[in-house]
């Protein structure tokens, strides 16, 4: 394989900057995820079909050229030797591969948190026949464990809707932190997944504003910034002592009343 002369070198510094731009867009798009991301919460998400055809999109879109890039690293022998010979195009083609690895893994992220924005969105909205709601508000050790409590003893019967709101979408078991840092124990020993942990309560990653004892609403602000209304008939606070859930407009008779 020919690696000198005058047009050797112009093609190999025309090809190195198509690649370099290549990555520059790459890069520049990995940075308007989060715009595009926007706007698909504004759109939403209509149904399961479009759910799995943007997956779709993502993985053929991002993770193709990889896959292709892996393929010829491992089963053609001539391809490591160009990569030989030419150093410089197995480093833009690693960089690109990397870039498009990060950017096709935050998209389909992204895509899922959509949806279950969607999802929550629509049954915020949903009218149904359901005579009885009971919002359990944090998903610490009290709340977590009075929704699985719920979610047994309730979670059959069709007039009797749970649902658990909490600000993150995982449950920490603070007392095991110390070990955790110390080394005694994995991180991932302290900080549990909730929704694996309910099998028919609804949960909804979001922050109580506050809660109007008077309307039985518990107004919460979800992972998209919207503001949304979750109306109750029983309602569980387990926000922890530095979070009660009666803000200072409704005063503590929120759980006063509750508790009557």
């Amino acid at each position: 394989m020919p690696d000198s002369g005058i047009g050797h070198q112009q093609l190999t510094l025309l090809f190195d900057g198509l690649l370099a731009l290549l990555t520059i867009a790459l890069l520049l798009s990995l940075v308007r995820v989060r715009r595009r991301h926007r706007r698909m919460v504004q759109k939403g998400m209509a149904s399961r079909s479009e759910l799995w055809s943007r997956l779709t999109i993502a993985l053929l879109v991002n993770f193709a050229l990889p896959v292709v890039l892996l393929y010829l690293t491992f089963y053609v022998p001539a391809w490591k030797t160009l990569i030989q010979h030419q150093p410089r195009l197995g480093f833009w083609l690693t960089a690109i591969v990397v870039v498009l690895c990060i950017k096709g893994l935050v998209e389909l992220l992204l895509i899922g948190s959509v949806y279950q924005q969607s999802e929550d969105a629509k049954f915020l909205a949903r009218t149904s026949e359901i005579r009885t709601r009971v919002v359990v508000v944090g998903g610490g050790i009290g709340g977590l464990a009075a929704a699985r409590h719920l979610d047994q003893r309730l979670g059959g019967r069709d007039d009797v809707d749970v649902t658990l709101v909490n600000r993150d979408n995982f449950f920490l078991l603070s007392p095991l932190l110390f070990e955790a840092c110390s080394g005694v124990l994995e991180l991932r020993h302290c900080a549990q997944p909730i929704r694996p942990c309910l099998r028919r309560v609804r949960f909804i990653e979001a922050t109580v504003d506050s809660v109007d004892a008077d309307r039985r609403i518990v107004h919460i602000i979800g992972a998209d910034d919207a503001r949304r209304e979750l109306a109750y008939a029983h309602r569980r606070c387990a926000r922890g002592r530095d979070q009660p859930c009666a803000d200072s407009r409704i005063g503590a008779r929120a759980d006063v009343q509750d508790r009557r």
